[in-house]
């Protein structure tokens, strides 16, 4: 799951641990990137109900 607050060029990439990188601007943070979003259950496991 990516999560952009701009659309500036990253300047650096920092790694917070094994799940979380932070994609960093000259003036700020760019993105925030959770590689495994269930790992740290920020998103549900569950999937939506198709709906017809």
């Amino acid at each position: 799951m990516t999560i952009e607050f701009s659309f500036d060029k990253i300047s650096r990439d920092v790694s917070l641990n094994w799940n979380v990188n932070v994609g960093l601007t000259k003036t700020g943070v760019r993105e925030i990137v959770i590689l495994d979003a269930k790992a740290i259950r920020f998103v549900s496991s569950a999937a939506p109900a198709d709906e017809k």
